[in-house]
């Protein structure tokens, strides 16, 4: 994760990402997220800011069992804008 600050206003990239197989089981999962704030309040340890974003979400989960023959596959895909406050102590 990486922001930078000017003032009241931030910018920030988030990459996160986890693939993991044991035996039959196999995760994988990649997040992206893209945002920009503003400082609307700010006091002693407290902040609140208002924040517009982007955000990908991928998760993949497989488990296939060649003895019993169980198989199973989520894949599991949200992306979009998102806005909010988001209040720090």
């Amino acid at each position: 994760t990486f922001t930078k600050r000017w003032q009241k206003f931030s910018a920030s990239v988030g990459v996160q990402g986890l693939s993991m197989s044991i035996d039959n089981y196999t995760v994988t999962y990649q997040s992206v997220s893209v945002a920009g704030a503003y400082k609307i309040y700010s006091r002693d340890k407290v902040r609140l800011d208002a924040f517009a974003a982007y955000r990908y979400v991928d998760f993949n989960y497989d488990f296939d069992d060649d003895i019993s023959g169980a198989r199973t596959n989520t894949d599991f895909r949200m992306a979009g804008p998102n806005i909010g406050l988001r209040i720090a102590w």
